[in-house]
């Protein structure tokens, strides 16, 4: 009888020893430092709830296959694009072309501060200006700094809104007899132009007309605005069609 009652109790304390350790275990599942985190891979995403999604700052760390193409941006949310300062990052093929810019919305729109560091590829030439969106359009101050091939010519001046042309501030204030054809802008430089009110005091046989100017030095042109001022020469100046020297 009494080893019966022994062995109840033995019994007894292993039981209680094995319900420790099955409590043990499972505090290690239930609790920080023992919980098991299942991992999931990136075929997962398209079934995520919002709050699951990684964020862009991710992306970087990715193996190719994870990333999406460029193809893939027409169908995406707007939270999903990537902004225009991802751009410069991008490989080559990455990349959208001027091609797809009369389609995107004005958000997805580059500006023009991005143009300088496109490729040539990359750029767009004069020939789309007229079909652009106002927002689009690059402004005067920039025709300095782009290179030839950039620079739309002065046959396109006629087409211009006023707000393309440039310096478009001193062609509002010209007389019509003041301009002289624009052909001739291209050509001078700015060093070469002297002052107008050099010009008041010139005699008639001082002033020269100007089939003259393509063949002086620097010092002896005069800007548009000197025009005006002249007597006598002034009438060889090219002149739009219907307009009469005063």
């Amino acid at each position: 009888m009494a080893s019966v009652g022994s062995g109840v109790i033995i019994m007894g304390i292993i039981v209680a020893i094995g319900s420790m350790i099955c409590f043990a275990y499972a505090d290690d599942e239930i609790y920080p430092g023992g919980m098991v985190i299942p991992k999931f891979n990136s075929s997962m995403i398209g079934t995520m709830q919002p709050a699951e999604k990684f964020n862009s700052s991710e992306i970087g760390t990715m193996q190719n296959s994870q990333k999406f193409n460029s193809s893939e941006i027409g169908t995406m949310q707007n939270s999903q694009k990537f902004n225009s300062s991802e751009i410069g990052t991008m490989q080559n093929s990455q990349k959208f072309n001027s091609s797809e810019i009369g389609t995107m919305q004005n958000s997805q729109k580059f500006n023009s501060s991005e143009i300088g560091t496109m490729q040539n590829s990359q750029k767009f030439n004069s020939s789309e200006i007229g079909t652009m969106q106002n927002s689009q359009k690059f402004n005067s101050s920039e025709i300095g700094t782009m290179q030839n091939s950039q620079k739309f010519n002065s046959s396109e001046i006629g087409t211009m809104q006023n707000s393309q042309k440039f310096n478009s501030s001193e062609i509002g204030t010209m007389q019509n007899s003041q301009k002289f054809n624009s052909s001739e802008i291209g050509t001078m430089q700015n060093s070469q132009k002297f002052n107008s009110s050099e010009i008041g005091t010139m005699q008639n046989s001082q002033k020269f007309n100007s089939s003259e100017i393509g063949t002086m030095q620097n010092s002896q042109k005069f800007n548009s605005s000197e025009i005006g001022t002249m007597r006598n020469s002034i009438s060889t100046v090219p002149l739009p069609s219907g307009v009469k020297l005063n």
